[in-house]
């Protein structure tokens, strides 16, 4: 109830930002290799390299695919008990409100927690400051399991997706 009330009382829209499961989700798929790769340990010493050159080229080729990753799991991985609702309970919560699925970031949370829980990946969640709009979509996610994403995360369907953008600079 305390969230509703937050939710009237609002007059602009609201960011904001959530850690993901999908590290560990991703860790427990029947991939050896994909798990091997995303050990904490392994991008610690990602982290650790000191060759900007280096680091530029992982974060090339990292990011748009553990973004893409994450988009997957936040829109595609469903709750056991209800195939309409996504498996992650953050975004279910958000999603289940009427937020839309803003932006994925990359090294958006590089403790030890965020490199296991999400690969270093954060979400925002957008609240619209119109009360009809989010019930919109909360029905509509609710009823349906449709979800909403922004642009961000649109684009991060393109296999060769040449809008890509760095979320992050290292």
């Amino acid at each position: 109830k305390m969230f509703k009330e937050i939710m009237a009382d609002m007059h602009s829209p609201q960011l904001l930002r959530a850690l993901t499961r999908s590290g560990t989700w991703l860790r427990d798929r029947d991939n050896p290799k994909l798990s091997d790769i995303l050990k904490v340990e392994v991008m610690r010493e990602w982290l650790a390299t000191s060759d900007t050159a280096s680091k530029r080229e992982l974060q090339r080729l990292l990011e748009p695919v553990l973004c893409r990753l994450a988009k997957l799991y936040l829109t595609q991985a469903k709750n056991t008990n209800n195939r309409a609702k996504a498996f992650d309970p953050v975004a279910n919560f958000h999603l289940g409100n009427g937020a839309v699925l803003h932006r994925i970031n990359w090294h958006a949370n590089l403790e030890d927690s965020g490199l296991e829980q999400s690969c270093g990946i954060m979400v925002n969640y957008l609240y619209d400051s119109s009360s009809e709009a989010r019930e919109v979509r909360q029905k509509a996610y609710t009823c349906h399991g449709h979800i909403s994403v922004g642009q961000q995360v649109e684009e991060l369907d393109a296999t060769h997706n040449t809008k890509w953008r760095p979320t992050s600079s290292l």
